[in-house]
């Protein structure tokens, strides 16, 4: 299941399901609020999410982009050790702002 919660003006997004193609109709469905006002701030809380597949990385690259095109910005938190190695070995991490945690990634918009 997945959940969007706002804390401040960042959008946090956190669930416990791989993000591959069964799941990106949901994630999409879900972050339609994030996009209807301000330049979006968002982050993805990874700590319970078991999977990252191309279909998953294909839409974190889309979602990265639809933020920076409105002037917002998309972040990464807490991968477990499986979507770290999945982001690193893909060279995503070279392209995405990855945190150890969710209160340290939604404080960065802060600066």
């Amino acid at each position: 299941m997945w959940e969007l919660n706002q804390q401040g003006a960042v959008w946090i997004l956190s669930g416990d399901q791989p993000i591959n193609s069964e799941s990106i109709a949901e994630l999409d469905q879900q972050i339609q609020t994030c996009f209807a006002g301000a330049p979006p701030k968002l982050v993805l809380n990874l700590q319970q999410v078991p999977l990252l597949d191309s279909a998953g990385l294909e839409w974190l690259w889309d979602v990265r982009t639809r933020c920076e095109a409105m002037g917002g910005a998309f972040e990464i938190a807490g991968p477990t050790s499986l979507c770290r190695e999945i982001l690193q070995a893909t060279r995503l991490t070279h392209h995405f702002v990855v945190f150890d945690d969710v209160v340290t990634a939604a404080g960065s918009f802060a600066q």
